[in-house]
């Protein structure tokens, strides 16, 4: 089908009216505009329209034809910050706050509450870059520019490091999906060997990587992270002292040594079950 605008070119979008133009909209099809140029061609033009063109241009004018429009975009300037600082500290914290209302922190924490049943709707990278922005485009510059009580901010950290001590951290570990190709590889041979196996064990206030709770036994697996930093050496070397006093055997392999096989696994796991039973006898 042919533009039905006298153009000549092909007809590729169908408009409301029925007809087909060679754009979606049928002003930038090349017919119309010509028809519209050999129209107003013979019209002659008004005075006040010759009087404006004979005008001189005002320097604003000139500097605006000689660089081509843009929008203006935003720049967090100095002054636009102090601003900010000026109208945050003269009432516009209270004046804000009075935006948030009992219904919106409803929705608030809906919306937390369906992100943690359904994590694979909740985009971490969206949220990441998202987050990131912000910070780029003055939003830190203004958050640390608000004053705020040293004693508020220690009875919030210990409030948080408290909810994550008494079981908000296990939830948090459950959650992630993103877990390393060799711990992966370990908990599918271990679920060949011992279906009953349970992922992210809770003990004490640690986790274990995969634990048989039947024989008390844990197969864990150390990335860089635990070898990185002398505190994280010593946090991983007390974590294991008080897991052992529980009663429970760990079984560790480490990016150090050689990835094992499904038979090094079944012997090293059979070798504490024997040791158990030999204990218990």
């Amino acid at each position: 089908m042919l533009c039905n605008y006298g153009c000549g070119k092909d007809g590729i979008y169908q408009l409301k009216n029925g007809k087909y133009c060679c754009s979606e909209n049928y002003r930038k099809c090349e017919g119309i505009r010509r028809k519209t140029s050999e129209k107003l061609k013979g019209k002659p033009k008004s005075e006040e329209h010759k009087n404006k063109m004979k005008k001189p241009k005002t320097e604003d004018h000139k500097q605006k034809l000689r660089k081509p429009s843009e929008k203006k975009k935003l720049s967090w300037t100095t002054e636009r910050k102090e601003k900010q600082k000026e109208y945050m500290l003269n009432g516009g914290s209270t004046h804000l706050n009075s935006f948030i209302t009992k219904d919106s922190i409803k929705k608030l924490k809906e919306s937390v509450k369906s992100a943690w049943k359904n994590p694979s709707k909740f985009n971490i990278d969206e949220f990441k870059e998202r987050s990131k922005n912000q910070c780029l485009n003055g939003h830190s510059i203004l958050m640390n520019s608000i004053p705020r009580d040293p004693e508020k901010l220690k009875k919030e950290t210990i409030r948080k490091r408290n909810q994550l001590l008494n079981g908000q951290a296990l939830k948090m570990i459950k959650a992630i999906k993103k877990i390393s190709k060799p711990e992966t590889k370990l908990r599918d041979m271990i679920r060949i060997l011992y279906p009953e196996c349970e992922y992210q064990y809770p003990v004490f206030r640690y986790s274990l990587d995969v634990a048989i709770p039947k024989y008390k036994i844990a197969i864990e697996y150390d990335g860089w992270f635990h070898f990185d930093t002398k505190e994280h050496i010593l946090y991983h070397e007390n974590r294991t002292n008080k897991i052992i006093k529980e009663g429970w055997k760990i079984i560790k392999y480490s990016l150090y040594d050689k990835f094992p096989n499904l038979e090094k696994v079944k012997k090293d796991i059979e070798k504490l079950i024997g040791e158990n039973s030999g204990n218990s006898e």
